[in-house]
């Protein structure tokens, strides 16, 4: 962030122009979105939009083969909501599929020579490979690139045509010269609907009219078709009027428009058919050239690079770092509630816990009512070991806030039922991941309490040594305690309460009954519990 801001003022000073006598800055600033789009790259987005508030354009560099639908409709809410105007850059692989969402969300497309956009087709990635998802989630994403399409005066229906291979797109010369590219819905012939079509002919016809929807050929004896169909001339009384085939075709073609995409295809545009259908504006080899085609020319370029910070938490999040983080946090809490006092075992539990929730809050899965309801679970757990007889209600209710909080943190939204298969990938995620941090939980308690014991780190984490009664250790009987109430002595150090006191021959560690005692002063016994001795100022005179 620091770094950002120094690099702001040298180019506000480096770009000075001077407009009706006054100088003012002219910049913009550059974020590059290159790899997968995923949670990750939300954050990084997120940053860039708080910092071009005085920017005159944030030009995203993109070059993604695609990524999470979630995280790229939350890129592309983000980009709307740019105080600047956005550019969209394409570069290197292209943006494809999520890529495309957020280029579409840009006031302003630009494209590099070599590259290309489309192909958004929301899939999911199996055991059988890559599958097409259904319609409810075809519609949504259908809809979005429409929506913005429309919002940045772009044509709706070569957006849905990126995600819809049933979409046919079709190019029609206006009477201006200029080209109107139209999508219709071709959906596919269903065989049975032909050959419900024949049943009201004859019972040979029929059969000959099955045989032909099914192979593909006309067979003979069929009846011819009607005139003016494809392939048969126009018979007229007018011979000036008479069309023939090729007259015929001409015109259809000029009344259905030219085909451009046909159905049963994804629509992926290069940059001349791009700027041909007016989905881009420019096409640029650099961002030299992209500065001056929109006119930034004396315009300072400031580059918003990731962070360090936003790397680790882009790490942090991966499915492998955070069952590693629960199974430590699981595992700490749990050793630290078994030994008494509070350590080592506690500290890492606490802190993996906060490491989890701490990433996810900045990358924006998770929020303080994930981490409240967790907090809340583990207290109810404690009250119900410690403070509640056995194990019931109470304790029931802790682990399902626990078990919810958890869950929550790996979606984007809370307390809503999944409605898309990308809402219940991350529930399956997150069911994946607090099974495995249950079996690697249980395997590390077994290893902590049954293996440990037997390393030489064992002793040095434990006390190993016993003063067992059989070696002459003992604990003061009831005679020797009454006997030592009442002896005088002398304090040989400042009770503060505990210190030293000296009674005959022997130096005792005691501990003044309410208030500190100063060296010397004369004390004396009022209490014996086993080894701890309570004593009080001696009356003089």
């Amino acid at each position: 962030m620091r770094s950002v801001r120094i690099a702001l003022v040298f180019a506000m000073l480096a770009g000075l122009t001077v407009i009706g006598g006054e100088e003012s800055p002219s910049y913009i600033m550059t974020v590059r979105l290159d790899g997968m789009v995923d949670d990750g790259m939300t954050v990084l987005v997120s940053r860039a939009v708080r910092e071009v508030t005085e920017a005159d354009a944030l030009v995203l560099i993109i070059d993604t083969p695609g990524g999470l639908v979630d995280a790229a409709v939350t890129i592309a809410d983000l980009i709307v909501k740019a105080p600047c105007k956005t550019v969209a850059y394409i570069d290197g692989m292209g943006a494809i599929s999520a890529g495309a969402l957020i280029a579409y969300a840009c006031d302003e497309i630009v494209m590099s020579p070599s590259t290309n956009m489309g192909a958004a087709q929301p899939v999911s990635f199996g055991a059988e490979g890559m599958t097409p998802l259904g319609e409810k989630e075809m519609s949504y994403v259908r809809a979005k690139f429409a929506a913005l399409a429309e919002m940045k005066g772009r044509n709706p229906d070569i957006a849905m045509a990126m995600v819809d291979q049933d979409i046919e797109l079709r190019a029609y010369t206006q009477p201006d010269g200029t080209l109107e590219i139209r999508g219709t819905s071709k959906p596919q012939k269903s065989i049975g609907t032909e050959i419900v079509k024949t049943l009201s002919t004859s019972p040979e016809d029929t059969v000959k009219k099955i045989v032909e929807v099914i192979i593909g050929q006309e067979l003979p004896g069929v009846a011819p078709k009607r005139p003016g169909e494809a392939g048969e001339p126009v018979q007229t009384d007018n011979p000036e009027t008479a069309t023939d085939e090729s007259t015929v075709s001409a015109a259809s073609t000029v009344e259905d428009g030219v085909v451009i995409e046909a159905a049963g295809k994804l629509l992926t545009l290069t940059p001349l058919e791009a700027k041909k259908y007016g989905v881009i504006s420019h096409i640029a080899e650099d961002l030299e050239q992209l500065q001056w085609q929109l006119g930034y020319t004396n315009a300072a370029v400031i580059a918003i690079e990731p962070t360090w910070s936003e790397g680790l938490y882009r790490w942090l999040i991966s499915p492998q770092m955070t069952l590693l983080l629960l199974v430590f946090g699981v595992g700490g809490l749990y050793i630290e509630i078994k030994t008494p006092g509070f350590g080592l075992p506690g500290f890492i539990g606490i802190a993996a816990l906060a490491i989890f929730f701490g990433s996810r809050m900045v990358i924006g899965l998770s929020d303080w009512i994930d981490l409240a309801l967790v907090v809340i679970g583990i207290a109810l757990i404690l009250v119900e070991i410690f403070v509640l007889p056995g194990f019931g209600f109470i304790g029931v209710m802790g682990i399902m806030f626990v078990l919810s909080g958890v869950v929550l943190s790996f979606t984007y939204s809370d307390f809503t039922i999944p409605q898309y298969s990308w809402e219940w990938a991350r529930l399956e995620t997150a069911g994946f991941v607090l099974t495995m941090t249950m079996l690697c939980s249980i395997v590390l308690v077994i290893a902590t309490w049954k293996l440990l014991p037997q390393t030489p780190l064992y002793g040095k984490l434990v006390l190993m040594d016993q003063q067992l009664a059989a070696e002459g250790f003992t604990v003061q009987g009831r005679n020797e305690v009454q006997s030592a109430i009442g002896r005088q002595g002398v304090a040989t150090s400042l009770l503060r309460p505990a210190g030293r006191g000296r009674f005959g021959d022997k130096t005792l560690q005691v501990v003044s009954v309410s208030e500190f005692i100063e060296e010397g002063t004369p004390i004396v016994i009022v209490q014996v519990e086993g080894n701890r001795y309570v004593v009080d100022r001696a009356k003089t005179g």
